[in-house]
C-alpha cells in the first residue's frame, strides 16, 4: 500500500470505490477476497435449485446486507461484492445478470434489466496486471437495460434512459435518453414531461396498492378478532 493510503488508513472497500491503485497481491486486498468467496457462495447456493419465496429472499438478504423483499432478481445470477451493492426497492433484474461490482454498483427504484446484461466496474493497469483500477457505475431511476447489454467502468446511466439491447455503454448515459450501438451513442430523447407523468402515475398506483393491502389486512385482523 502507497504512503497515501497507510496515512488515511483507507480500508480496501473504500480504494477500490475511490479508484485506487490496488495491489491484488497485496495483505490488505484479502478482506476483499473473502467478500468475494462469501458472495459467490451465496450465488452459488441461490442458483442450484428452485427456492420459495422465503428462503430465495432470505439469502438476498445475506448477500446484500439488507432487506431486499421490495427487489426481484430472477436466476441465476452472479456478483462477486455483495457488499458494494445497492439495488433499491422496486429495481427488477432479469435472469443471466452478471456484476462485477468491486468499485460499487447502485441500482436504483424502478430500474428494470433484461436477461444477460453485464455490468463492469474493474479495470486492471495494462503494465502492471496485478493492480486493480476500480470505477463505480450507477443506473438511475426507471432507467431501462436492454438484453445482453454491457456497462463499462464508471458509467452512470440516468433517469428514465432506455439501452438498447447489445450496447456497450462506454460514457454517461443523460436522463432520458436512448442510447444504442458499440459504443453506445444517444438516438433520441424521450419527453420528460410525459416520462414524468408515467412514472409519477406508477408510484400513485403502487402508494395505492399498498394501502389498499394495509386496509385488508386490517379488515382481515378484525374479522379473526371477532371469531374468537
Amino acid at each position: 500500500m502507497d504512503n497515501k493510503n497507510r496515512e488515511n488508513k483507507k480500508n480496501v472497500f473504500q480504494m477500490l470505490h475511490d479508484g485506487d491503485r490496488v495491489d491484488l497481491t497485496a495483505d490488505y486486498f484479502k478482506p476483499a477476497v473473502d467478500e468475494m468467496m462469501r458472495t459467490r457462495v451465496l450465488c452459488h447456493r441461490l442458483n442450484l435449485d428452485f427456492r420459495p419465496d422465503e428462503d430465495y429472499s432470505a439469502v438476498l438478504n445475506e448477500i446484500f446486507g439488507c432487506d431486499m423483499s421490495g427487489t426481484r432478481i430472477l436466476q441465476p445470477f452472479t456478483i462477486d461484492f455483495g457488499n458494494q451493492t445497492h439495488i433499491a426497492p422496486g429495481a427488477f433484474i432479469n435472469h443471466s445478470f452478471v456484476g462485477s461490482c468491486a468499485a460499487g454498483v447502485t441500482i436504483e427504484e424502478g430500474v428494470q434489466i433484461a436477461p444477460q446484461v453485464t455490468v463492469l466496474t474493474v479495470n486492471h493497469d495494462p503494465y502492471e496486471r496485478h493492480i486493480c483500477i476500480c470505477r463505480p457505475v450507477h443506473i438511475k431511476k426507471f432507467a431501462w437495460i436492454g438484453a445482453r447489454a454491457i456497462i463499462m467502468p464508471g458509467v452512470t446511466v440516468g433517469e428514465n434512459a432506455i439501452v438498447g439491447s447489445g450496447a456497450i455503454v462506454t460514457h454517461d448515459v443523460p436522463d432520458n435518453a436512448i442510447v444504442v450501438g458499440t459504443p453506445a451513442r444517444v438516438i433520441k430523447m424521450l419527453d420528460p414531461e410525459k416520462q414524468k407523468s408515467k412514472c409519477n402515475a406508477s408510484s400513485r398506483k403502487e402508494a395505492s396498492n399498498t394501502i389498499k393491502c394495509q386496509e385488508e389486512a386490517a379488515d382481515l385482523k378484525n374479522l379473526m378478532l371477532g371469531m374468537e
